[in-house]
């Protein structure tokens, strides 16, 4: 009976978890490959399964406690689940993620965002738009006919650098974590200082363990606004491969545009706070 109760508790503390490790796994994945990482998807599923060790295992020495005081409890019908799930990526627009909080910082709002960006992109047409990005952040999945790619875009404030240094390329460079698809852009990173002060960072990504990179370009302005975009060779959620199991998915072996297209992109001045 003891050993019973200890397999029901331990797999319904299990199942409790799940959603929240779900939604840390898919935060760390966003904002791990906003700064520059496919290969932080590693660190941060390691380090969300550590937390859910750490906490099952406090839950279950408190219900252990419990029992030592009260006796064994009787077994429900989940005693023979396994005890130890493995969590699964959902996608951004799961059910189970947290309500998106009204859009009251400032900057643009995704809708304007994406209003902008529709009159830049190439012809082509936008699959699906991640609802849960904050103000000042558009997510979307879009198809030129070949392929469909998940470009990231950003408009928010300037944030000083540590030591004011300048935006510059890594040192040595990165190397890819996977096989790169063939005929595949070859990694870059070059930084330029325009003449009226705006700096821009730009470059081609190293492939994750997939084969997953980005055409990725950030700008600094002087007056105080910082535009970035990655535009990928495949998507992370939404269609093409809606409610499919596997992430990210690779579509194409190069992504739509060019370096320097995508730098007039961020340039339009319709990008604002």
């Amino acid at each position: 009976m003891v050993t019973d109760s200890l397999t029901t508790i331990f797999s319904d503390v299990a199942q409790q978890l799940e959603p929240d490790l779900t939604a840390m796994i898919d935060e760390a994945i966003r904002r791990g490959r906003r700064i520059k990482a496919r290969r932080r998807i590693a660190i941060a599923v390691s380090a969300g399964a550590t937390v859910l060790a750490i906490v099952v295992a406090s839950t279950l020495g408190a219900q252990l406690t419990g029992l030592s005081i009260q006796g064994p409890q009787p077994t429900s019908h989940h005693g023979h689940r396994d005890a130890k799930p493995k969590p699964k990526p959902k996608p951004h627009h799961s059910p189970l993620a947290a309500p998106v909080p009204p859009e009251r910082d400032p900057g643009m709002s995704g809708a304007a965002m994406l209003a902008v960006l529709r009159t830049l992109l190439p012809a082509g047409e936008v699959t699906y738009v991640d609802p849960t990005q904050p103000r000042g952040n558009l997510e979307i999945n879009f198809d030129d006919g070949k392929g469909g790619v998940d470009i990231q875009l950003s408009v928010t404030p300037t944030v000083a650098e540590v030591g004011g240094s300048p935006l510059g390329c890594p040192d040595p460079p990165l190397t890819d974590e996977g096989k790169r698809p063939a005929g595949a852009l070859p990694i870059s990173c070059t930084t330029v200082t325009l003449r009226n002060g705006d700096i821009i960072r730009k470059g081609v990504t190293e492939a994750d363990f997939a084969g997953f990179y980005d055409i990725e370009l950030y700008m600094t302005r002087a007056d105080g606004v910082d535009v970035s975009i990655a535009v990928a060779n495949g998507t992370l959620n939404g269609t093409p491969h809606e409610g499919k199991q596997g992430w990210p998915w690779v579509d194409r072996a190069v992504p739509p545009g060019s370096v320097d297209f995508w730098q007039r992109v961020i340039l339009s001045p319709k990008w604002h706070l």
